[in-house]
């Protein structure tokens, strides 16, 4: 599984919108979505405490999707799985953080 861990802050609070597709996705139909969240991001980071999302999808190739309202997307990732399935340690982690202006940087954990 993927946890997303989420950080970093806007000028003003904006709704951001996460979205997680198979990489095979030919279309935008609602069946094709693996995850998807939206999350208030406010001066100082997520509202409400919320900066992990754990086992947000399955660990498999995909696109993340981030999308601000008013905005449209600002950003987009192919994730890629690197940790070996049975594996004892910690599952897969997707780390997202937002700047102003409205701009998002991708990373991820790398396993070996």
């Amino acid at each position: 599984m993927v946890t997303i861990e989420i950080g970093g802050g806007f000028e003003n609070e904006r709704t951001v919108e996460l979205e997680v597709l198979p990489d095979t996705v030919e279309t935008g139909l609602s069946e094709n979505i693996v995850f998807q969240q939206s999350i208030n991001v406010g001066p100082s980071g997520p509202e409400d405490a919320l900066s992990e999302i754990e086992d947000a999808f399955e660990s498999q190739r995909a696109l993340v999707r981030v999308a601000i309202g008013g905005i449209g997307v600002i950003g987009e990732y192919t994730f890629v799985p690197d940790c070996p399935s049975g594996r004892e340690t910690p599952d897969e982690v997707l780390y997202i953080w937002f700047r102003s202006p409205p701009d998002v940087l991708f990373r991820q954990n790398r396993c070996r």
